[in-house]
């Protein structure tokens, strides 16, 4: 039988809890628990057979706690890929505000993802842009039209990425970024090499300021939970394409 696989990525453990009850809620079993170094790979398969007008099959999601940073973060997408060959890449969980019109508790959904870290401009090129990469990674368009006709209300807008946790929004600010979080522009850069749509949803958990760290701690849970509760109304859409 045709099977769609859809990859899930999580930094924390706050961030992945809420899937198992939301999955089971939607009639996914939890299948098995693969472990590839420090990694556990967590399969869920639907527990009913998916159909739409032109086929039917199963849906299975694999969820891996990448664990904090950009290394972490692309070994463990290296990882899915390899291991599952999935049709889609989503990254979920919490991020920090950056741009003022974002509130604690808001979703957004990366339309595009950059280094706020990387400086080659001795070399001729732009401010985080990697060698012979693109200064810019972009969220696949599909999915972006599937988030917006969910909810037309949540924001969109490119998210940032460093290896430092951001206390202070002037160490981002110049590079235009809405948001900033750990992971997303690794697990972007990782997807284009293996050309695999990509997208990230993700909570406002803090505004990257004096009170980050604590607002982080506060809600970071709250955060997982949200972007689960999205991403499952995402993948149905997914499910429901014809191919």
């Amino acid at each position: 039988m045709f099977s769609k696989t859809i990859g899930i990525i999580v930094a924390m453990s706050e961030e992945y809890r809420h899937y198992e009850e939301i999955l089971t809620e939607h009639k996914y079993n939890k299948q098995d628990i693969l472990h590839k170094g420090s990694f556990e790979f967590h399969i869920y398969e639907s527990a009913q057979e998916i159909s739409n007008p032109l086929r039917t099959y199963s849906s299975k999601i694999v969820i891996v706690k990448s664990q904090i940073g950009k290394a972490n973060a692309a070994i463990a997408t290296t990882l899915l890929i390899h291991l599952f060959n999935p049709n889609v890449v989503l990254n979920t969980g919490a991020v920090g505000g950056i741009k003022k019109y974002l509130s604690i508790g808001d979703l957004l959904v990366g339309k595009s993802y950059k280094y706020c870290d990387v400086d080659v401009t001795a070399l001729g090129y732009k401010k985080g842009q990697m060698p012979e990469m693109p200064v810019e990674y972009q969220g696949d368009a599909r999915l972006l039209q599937y988030c917006k006709e969910i909810d037309p209300s949540i924001y969109y807008g490119m998210v940032g990425t460093t290896d430092s946790f951001i206390s202070d929004k002037t160490q981002v600010e110049e590079h235009g970024v809405s948001c900033v979080d750990m992971e997303s522009t690794s697990i972007a850069q990782t997807c284009y090499h293996f050309d695999i749509p990509f997208l990230s949803i993700k909570a406002i958990s803090d505004q990257a300021d004096g009170k980050a760290p604590e607002n982080f701690t506060e809600f970071v849970e709250e955060a997982g939970k949200r972007t689960a509760q999205f991403v499952i109304k995402l993948i149905q859409k997914i499910n429901q394409e014809n191919h």
